[in-house]
């Protein structure tokens, strides 16, 4: 859905450049329509959700769009109901942000590209949003006047001086819809000879010398009558210049005085939004972007840097109240400095948060070590290891489908004997080719090992996790050779046989058995899996079981931490891996496999197919492990 991005291909530029090309055509029209009733969707969606901003600035350009629309007039009086007269204020400042941004190309001579950014562009979405903005109709005659004025450059080529004089005729026609349309026209055609064009040659004179009749006529010529004669052309070509000198000027006043009143007006409504607090919130309407869109167009205008005054002492306030996290006051405090950098009342300010910045960093890692202590403290009583409580860990009984290790109480899962297709055809390049793989029964652990299970094993003083305030988290911050040795000493408790489980197997477990599944339990990763787009910026990684199982009743093998797995990474493994119980020993790659993914990452990274890799001797806090045992 790429409505208004990205910026140079998206629906309403191309709308706009398809109306341009053929205004009065069908299909041109109906996308028109069908663009505004997506935008009256979207509103509708928003208001719904009680988002009435969001839902205003869809509906702004629903209606410039569609204004005849049922759901845009149903939404507009639901708005005006809900917030009376916030639509008309959101379009109007919408029109100044385009006027202004029309001006600070047009300065640029950025008159028709590049795409989206230029001056005819937002003044023409100007004047739609608002047909009587003498703003938006001021600026596309400027356009249209430097259009001709480039057009009368001799040196121009054929092409572009047709292209300016076509494109300014289409402005006077299509959006101004002035009586001057002819003189514009004339202007065209008169700016600059088109490259084929020739100037008129005068006669050559007679061979012979003229009669004596004709001479004596010349001579009786009245002279008053020839000077008027000779004159009368010079004064058409001056009376035109003077007609073309005034329609310039009075565009350039006109022009002038758009450019005062809006300044005029989007100063009104910058103090307006200082006062209610909108500082930089929201998008379209806030006392930051007003500001910023005033200078632009006009930076040495008195009102403008009087508003700018304004603007940085209230956010330079606003970055010191009390409450406000310091690194948002920073953000405020850069904000201002954009608008006037070296002022004085920042620097100040910008002293007194990072102050406060760094007794609040002081207080919570003091906190977090508080936390940690008490964390230790309590799995040194609850959590010693026990290496002569259990003999031997009694085998899972025949029938079982479920088994609980003894020593550290980690709950097994049987994984049946079967086949299943391995990899993605539409994954990445290493999950390629779909191909079989077969493998026995096994146990595989229910859970990702957690840090009470690994001090169980390792000693209570041994949690490597970086994230240690709850001990049912799984463990993190570990290498492939820690996961080898705490391997050894529960095999050494428990006289089993655990260990990593393969990349056949861990796949096979987290489809369920190996079924068509995307994340592992099925296509919807809010359900079962932890990943960025579930969780987005959280204090992971979460304590373990607290999503849905899949279908072998296996938790957390969508995300939450990366898991260790026993084969060694090859990028194209998948094209010669055997089919009956693969695992990859190779000795020519240094990488160890990855599976899972974790809580910081996006939701196509914590597929069941997709596979990572790292060094077995490096450690991260996004790094856990699950076991395996077989199941004969």
């Amino acid at each position: 859905m790429r409505l208004s991005s990205p910026p140079a291909n998206n629906a309403l530029v191309k709308l706009f450049e398809v109306r341009d090309s053929a205004p009065d055509n069908a299909e041109a029209l109906a996308l028109e329509i069908r663009v505004g009733e997506r935008y009256a969707a979207l509103a509708a969606s928003r208001l719904a959700q009680d988002k009435v901003d969001l839902a205003v600035d869809f509906l702004v350009t629903a209606a410039a769009l569609a204004p005849n629309n049922a759901t845009v007039v149903k939404l507009t009086a639901q708005l005006e109901a809900k917030a009376p007269g916030k639509l008309a204020a959101q379009r109007q400042a919408r029109v100044q942000e385009l006027v202004a941004g029309g001006h600070y190309n047009l300065k640029r001579d950025r008159l028709t590209r590049p795409r989206e950014r230029n001056a005819l562009y937002r003044f023409v979405q100007a004047l739609q949003l608002d047909p009587q903005s003498a703003a938006a109709k001021a600026g596309l005659r400027a356009v249209a006047d430097r259009l001709l004025e480039l057009a009368a450059n001799p040196n121009a080529s054929a092409d572009n001086i047709a292209d300016w004089r076509q494109t300014a005729q289409m402005i006077e026609k299509r959006y101004l819809h002035s009586s001057s349309t002819a003189s514009v026209a004339a202007m065209a055609q008169t700016a600059a000879p088109a490259a084929d064009d020739k100037p008129a040659q005068p006669s050559p004179p007679a061979a012979s010398e003229p009669s004596p009749t004709a001479a004596v006529q010349a001579e009786q010529q009245p002279e008053p009558e020839a000077q008027s004669a000779t004159a009368e052309p010079a004064s058409a070509e001056t009376s035109a210049d003077e007609e073309t000198a005034q329609q310039e000027r009075q565009a350039q006043q006109e022009a002038a005085q758009a450019l005062d009143e809006w300044i005029g007006m989007s100063v009104t409504l910058a103090d307006d939004d200082i006062k209610a607090g909108r500082l930089i919130a929201p998008a379209q309407g806030n006392a930051l972007a007003r500001t910023r869109a005033v200078l632009r167009a006009a930076p040495d205008d008195a009102r403008a840097r009087s508003l700018a005054q304004r603007l940085v002492g209230a956010l330079t306030l606003a970055a010191l109240k009390e409450g406000l996290e310091p690194e948002m006051g920073l953000a405020l405090l850069a904000q201002a400095a954009s608008l006037l950098p070296g002022d004085a009342r920042i620097g100040k300010a910008q002293g007194e948060v990072l102050q406060r910045q760094a007794q609040q960093r002081a207080q919570r890692a003091a906190a977090k070590q508080a936390a940690r202590q008490a964390a230790k403290q309590a799995a040194e009583s609850q959590f010693a290891p026990q290496p002569e409580a259990v003999a031997a860990a009694p085998a899972p009984s025949a029938n079982a489908k479920e088994w609980v290790e003894p020593v550290t109480g980690m709950a097994f899962a049987l994984a049946p004997k079967g086949c299943y297709q391995m990899g993605s055809a539409e994954g990445e390049a290493d999950e390629k080719p779909l191909h079989k793989a077969c493998l026995d029964a096994f146990w595989i652990g229910k859970f990702e090992v957690t840090q009470a299970q690994w001090m169980r094993v390792m000693g209570s003083s041994a949690n490597p996790s970086k994230n240690a305030a709850d001990p049912n988290r799984p463990v993190e911050n570990i290498s492939w050779h820690d996961t080898q040795e705490f391997i050894q000493k529960l095999n050494e408790l428990s006289h089993a046989n655990f260990r990593l489980p393969t990349e056949a197997e861990w796949e096979y477990a987290c489809r369920s058995g190996g079924g068509d599944e995307t994340w592992s339990g099925g296509a919807d990763v809010q359900a079962a899996g932890w990943s960025k787009d579930v969780v987005g910026d959280g204090d992971g990684p979460y304590p373990v079981g607290r999503k849905q199982p899949n279908g072998l009743g296996l938790f957390d093998m969508s995300g939450n931490v990366y898991e260790w797995v026993a084969d060694r990474y090859e990028r194209d493994y998948y094209s010669r891996a055997p089919t009956q119980n693969p695992r990859n020993d190779s000795k020519n790659s240094p990488y160890q496999s990855l599976r899972s993914g974790s809580w910081r990452n996006e939701a196509v990274e914590v597929r069941c197919a997709n596979r990572d890799w790292i060094k077995p001797n490096y450690f991260l806090d996004l790094i856990g492990f699950r076991l395996v045992r077989p199941a004969s």
